[in-house]
């Protein structure tokens, strides 16, 4: 199952990178590359493929997704803009009757809170205050429950 996952985030990031290394040029003087110009990654009829594809209710899948991209930003292996795009379209990607699971919810939380400043206090970065130490902390959880 995360071999299957972790494919489809390397295929997510290349059409991601792709994106962003051609807005580069045009957005230098953007601070952020969100907005019209990236197209969506992730749609509701890509959930239902990989849930399809991978035998798993939509509930393991967002989870399993999270997991992975918490594992990849805890490596460094991802980076907090192509992680917290795909967390958030998956987000949007959800069914409103549904019931976000929970180490999903908590990873969206974790990315979500390093995209803006909280407070006056600008000296430490969103990313580096809320976000690095909320993903470690659910990488050590789930390190220690698989155990």
């Amino acid at each position: 199952m995360s071999t299957a996952i972790r494919e489809i985030i390397a295929a997510l990031k290349v059409k991601h990178e792709g994106e962003v290394a051609l807005l580069n040029p045009l957005a230098e003087d953007v601070a952020e590359l969100d907005g019209p110009w990236l197209s969506r990654l992730v749609a509701e009829a890509d959930l239902e493929n990989w849930g399809t594809q991978s035998n798993l209710a939509r509930n393991k899948l967002l989870d399993a997704f999270a997991l992975e991209l918490a594992l990849g930003f805890d490596e460094n292996a991802l980076d907090f803009d192509f992680c917290d795009r795909v967390v958030t379209e998956l987000h949007g990607a959800l069914n409103l009757q549904e019931e976000e699971p929970y180490l999903f919810w908590r990873v969206f939380l974790a990315f979500d809170a390093g995209e803006y400043y909280h407070d006056e206090d600008q000296r430490i970065h969103p990313v580096d205050r809320y976000t690095r130490p909320q993903i470690a902390e659910i990488v050590r959880g789930h390190v220690t429950d698989s155990d």
